[in-house]
């Protein structure tokens, strides 16, 4: 498993319209930092999961992606 961890984990600072409300369209966008430790060439399954402090998961995505040189 590779981890990317982010330091501001509040989904509100990237895009997100706070507070949600139901039937209506949000977009997230977050970009991550790449370093030597993060295997290039292979391809990992990512793993992003998006949580309320109240209430536990809420959203979970799952792709396959590249680092590529």
């Amino acid at each position: 498993m590779v981890d990317f961890p982010q330091q501001n984990s509040d989904a509100c600072t990237y895009g997100v319209k706070c507070p949600l409300t139901a039937g209506s369209e949000q977009v997230f966008e977050q970009s991550i930092a790449i370093t030597d430790n993060h295997p290039a060439g292979d391809q990992i399954q990512v793993n992003w999961q998006l949580t309320r402090p109240d209430a536990g998961k809420e959203v979970c995505i799952i792709f396959l992606a590249e680092i590529v040189e």
